[in-house]
């Protein structure tokens, strides 16, 4: 039998102005496979969502998809490449990992919104101070607050940080 969706799952998290996280959790290790389409576009089929690609005449904005390899565990696939303050339909769909695997009947519509535009002024940043935001940052400074600046970047999907200006 296909697998079975955890409880409360799948889930959109953390939907922003340019991307967004679907969690899956279900009762057996497989697959988990996700589409994004625009909002009231046509309803794919489950294999429409685990082939990823366009259907009829509905073009598939975003596909992805995550290995399960331990039952009832969370697991995250990042969506990216939303426009702001957009409406969309994410389409998830999970098989199992048997020779012949089987995979669900139907997938599941999560209806998401993406944030307005996140942007970020700072003025007179002070020793320590931390600040967080999406793809603009604005800095100003004079040369009577500060002695000397660094920039850094912290990519929390790929756990590194990159130091933009010394």
């Amino acid at each position: 039998t296909p697998p079975v969706w955890t409880a409360g799952y799948p889930k959109a998290v953390n939907i922003r102005d340019n991307k967004g996280t679907v969690v899956v959790n279900m009762d057996e290790p497989g697959k988990a496979y996700a589409i994004v389409i625009f909002d009231g576009a046509t309803e794919p089929n489950s294999l429409q969502v685990k082939a990823g690609m366009d259907y009829d005449t509905v073009h598939i904005l975003v596909y992805d998809s995550v290995e399960v390899t331990e039952a009832n565990t969370d697991y995250s696939i990042i969506l990216p490449g939303a426009s702001p303050e957009t409406a969309y339909d994410v389409w998830v769909v999970a098989q199992d990992d048997e020779t012949v695997p089987n995979l669900q009947t139907a997938p599941v519509k999560l209806d998401v919104t993406t944030t307005a535009l996140r942007n970020l002024s700072i003025t007179s940043p002070q020793t320590n101070d931390v600040f967080n935001v999406g793809d603009t940052i604005v800095i100003r400074w004079t040369a009577a607050n500060i002695d000397s600046l660094y920039l850094a970047a912290y990519d929390y999907t790929e756990d590194s940080t990159s130091y933009i200006l010394e």
